[in-house]
């Protein structure tokens, strides 16, 4: 945790672990575990600095004291075919929402010290009204997993806050959108937003979805917080506070969860689902895997990599865990994406086409099956899978791989 002045300083972006799991800042200090950056972060730097910089050329934007910065990317680093497209989506979206009259900026960092804490953040761009009586904020997440919408994400009313605090009672309305292009539509609103006014908390649709007023937003945020801080080990899973924490693979709650499933999946239990449908025995399965699915995913990447080195590891009981030699998945070679997300959207229609942002060659041969009135796979006749071979297939290679292999 950092300090200033001797207060701690509280990042919007951390909020929603900070005030849902106030000792997953405990643990992530005392393990001195460090953000890693990786192909994703360095295209969300890329896109947030391509997209400032249209902002500043084409809109007039006022760009940060001291000039726009250049992202932090490795020489060797390029974008894939379609990052273009985020950017071009999340320009559009800001652009057309953003009154010709009102003051642009880009990359606002912004700072405000409370009683006992400095809360600060960094806003991707903020629109202000000439009387600066409304205010536009949008958050760009490049991710392909999606995360929380605006209406439930503390990162929201902690810019929110800031912005209050940095205009006073002049400042009447605020409306705050996460824009993530990349996520699919089926799994969550590519573009979420939430509006505070002195009525209420608003969405998008324009219904009341909270008490809280735009007056209100200060002292109610202060006060999570300085709850937060309060408890310091106080560890709490969810979906909210535990997919992005760093520290998950070493978190004590995480693994009384592991062993709280497996506890529950007894021969009386499947017995009883069989027999009577329990529904709360079922939402705990759940959401247990929607929680434990992306961790236990890790580690078991981590176990392969650990595995290229020592070659074997042997349980208690016997188990055994190697490498063996497996034939990877079909992927596009990169340097053909770019033609081949142009034959995509000139063939498919624009959902199907967004569908395929990920170049996944099922999903590839899943919509073209779809467009063409076609069943996915054929021994005999036209399908999916072979219209796909016939455009593609040029384009298609498969890497020979190892896979993690578990002998009982």
């Amino acid at each position: 945790m950092n300090f200033k002045n001797g207060k701690p300083i509280v990042r919007c972006s951390g909020l929603n672990q900070l005030i849902e799991c106030p000792a997953s800042r405990t643990i992530v200090a005392k393990l001195r575990i460090q953000d890693e950056d990786d192909s994703a972060s360095w295209e969300g730097q890329y896109c947030h600095h391509q997209a400032a910089r249209r902002f500043i050329d084409k809109q007039g934007a006022m760009a940060p004291e001291g000039g726009l910065p250049l992202p932090n990317i490795p020489a060797d680093w390029k974008p894939e075919a379609f990052t273009e497209w985020l950017i071009e989506f999340y320009h559009r979206a800001v652009a057309e929402n953003t009154p010709g009259d009102w003051a642009l900026s880009v990359e606002e960092e912004l700072i405000y010290e409370f009683p006992r804490f400095w809360l600060s953040g960094h806003v991707d761009v903020n629109a202000v009204a000439p009387d600066a009586s409304a205010l536009n904020f949008d958050d760009l997440k490049c991710v392909v997993n999606p995360v929380d919408e605006a209406p439930n994400n503390w990162q929201v009313i902690g810019y929110a806050v800031l912005f209050k605090v940095a205009y006073g009672d002049r400042l009447k309305r605020i409306r705050g959108r996460i824009i993530q292009p990349r996520i699919k539509e089926e799994e969550g609103k590519r573009v979420s937003g939430v509006m505070l006014d002195e009525r209420g908390t608003w969405n998008d649709a324009g219904e009341l979805v909270g008490a809280a007023t735009i007056n209100d937003i200060v002292a109610g945020l202060e006060s999570k917080i300085n709850a937060a801080l309060d408890n310091p080990m106080l560890l709490n899973d969810g979906l909210k506070q535990c997919r992005w924490c760093p520290a998950d693979l070493q978190c004590p709650a995480l693994r009384e969860k592991r062993k709280f499933m497996k506890m529950i999946l007894t021969k009386e239990a499947l017995d009883a689902i069989e027999a009577t449908p329990n529904d709360q025995l079922l939402a705990e399965w759940a959401l247990g895997k929607k929680l434990l699915g992306s961790k236990l995913e890790k580690a078991w990447n981590l176990m392969k990599e650990r595995l290229a080195t020592v070659k074997e590891v042997t349980m208690p009981d016997g188990t055994k865990l190697m490498l063996t030699d497996w034939q990877g998945a079909r992927e596009l070679l990169e340097e053909h994406k770019p033609a081949v997300w142009e034959e995509i959207c000139n063939q498919l229609d624009e959902a199907r086409a967004y569908a395929c942002l990920d170049l996944s060659i099922p999903t590839l041969e899943r919509k073209f099956a779809e467009q063409l009135g076609l069943p996915i796979e054929s021994k005999k006749g036209d399908s999916g899978k072979r219209q796909v071979e016939e455009r593609f297939g040029a384009a298609i290679t498969r890497k020979a791989g190892k896979q993690l292999t578990i002998v009982l």
